[in-house]
């Protein structure tokens, strides 16, 4: 909620792993949650579009068949 009422709600999301972009565009925070393991925070979004098919391999989501 800060995170909206700081950034506004389409945010810009980037998401890496170590140094390799993995995707980066418009994205609306769900949720966060870091009651989790230590060093661990999760976030719910909604991408501001539909993920292709190569984008969603790269985040490790499922692909339609």
């Amino acid at each position: 909620m800060r995170l909206d009422a700081a950034y506004g709600a389409g945010i810009l999301l980037r998401v890496v792993d170590a140094e390799q972009d993995l995707w980066a565009g418009p994205a609306e925070i769900l949720e966060v949650d870091v009651r989790r393991a230590p060093h661990r925070i999760l976030i719910g979004v909604e991408f501001g579009r539909e993920l292709r098919n190569e984008e969603l391999g790269r985040l490790g989501l499922p692909t339609p068949a």
